[in-house]
């Protein structure tokens, strides 16, 4: 028998950094990337109910 137990606090921590040249195509949609995938990340989230009820528990950690 298996039992999923979660690990208590935040254990987890990542940093998503995307960069690119100045003078590349993507340099003038920039904020639009940014939204799009921050748009993604929160909806992956809020399909888990597990990972939803841990991200709603910490109030201070937004983007």
């Amino acid at each position: 028998r298996v039992v999923l137990r979660p690990i208590a606090g935040n254990p987890h921590y990542r940093r998503l950094m995307i960069a690119w040249r100045g003078d590349s195509s993507v340099a003038g949609v920039s904020d639009q990337v940014y939204e799009r995938m921050l748009a993604r990340y929160l909806e992956v989230m809020r399909a888990s109910p597990v990972y939803a009820k841990w991200w709603s528990a910490r109030d201070g950690d937004r983007p």
